[in-house]
């Protein structure tokens, strides 16, 4: 398995559960590698992180993102824990200088969800929605604002830090 590389910076709780549950979805999807969609579904299914309550309210469903995950290639053998792809990997550094750039001293969904926005395929279902990874980031820094009428005002993933 490819480890992560990005294990020193410590993951909010609601990151790691995301990254929990984006490799369920790759078991479910029959996928031997955990994929930027299957964080992307991660993300989304997590009720709680910024990045899920960001996605929905910019419309995204289940369903556009099942679309997705069914194009994936699938494995006859796959492991309990799925290594990280390439592609993921550079997700997981992206969402690192994120929450560098930010000054933040932990890895959030925000962060991991700014970091999955210049994929292309990630860019294909935020198309469908008219969204470009311009606006998520601007939805982002709303919340943190709580400048939005969409979202309940949330604080940055910080208040459920993994001890290290």
């Amino acid at each position: 398995m490819v480890s992560n590389p990005h294990q020193s910076k410590k993951y909010s709780v609601r990151a790691s559960h995301a990254l929990d549950l984006a490799r369920q979805c790759a078991l479910q999807y029959h996928s031997d590698l955990l994929r930027p969609a299957h964080l992307l579904a991660g993300l989304l299914a997590e009720p709680d992180g910024v990045a899920g309550r960001v996605l929905r309210a910019l419309g995204l469903e289940d369903a556009q993102l099942g679309a997705l995950l069914s194009t994936l290639p699938r494995s006859t053998h796959t492991q309990p824990d799925p290594a990280y792809a390439p592609d993921l990997l550079h997700v997981l550094g992206l969402a690192a200088t994120e929450s560098d750039q930010m000054e933040h001293e932990y890895i959030g969904t925000e962060h991991l969800l700014l970091g999955l926005t210049d994929l292309p395929a990630v860019s294909d279902v935020l198309g469908a929605l008219n969204l470009d990874g311009n606006s998520v980031r601007q939805q982002v820094v709303l919340v943190f604002k709580g400048a939005t009428a969409q979202l309940r005002p949330v604080q940055p993933d910080d208040d459920d830090l993994l001890p290290k």
